[in-house]
């Protein structure tokens, strides 16, 4: 949902993203462009795709693994 997407400024070489789902979530990155994507699901109240920015996305396919990775040290 493009207004689930606050703000995105890339100036020069860090890209700043502020995006709100639940709660406000804060990224920096060197190596993401700030594309908007969509992430294959499909929101229940309107039926449109999700759509998020790609640093968004790319953070919360990696997240399942740093999860996992916390279960096998405790």
């Amino acid at each position: 949902m493009a207004s689930r997407h606050e703000q995105l400024d890339s100036g020069g070489t860090v890209l700043c993203v502020k995006y709100k789902d639940k709660k406000d979530l804060y990224l920096l990155s060197t190596v993401h462009e700030g594309k908007v994507v969509e992430t294959g699901k499909t929101d229940r109240r309107t039926n449109q795709p999700v759509r998020k920015p790609d640093v968004v996305q790319h953070y919360n396919s990696n997240m399942n693994a740093v999860d996992q990775f916390d279960q096998h040290l405790s």
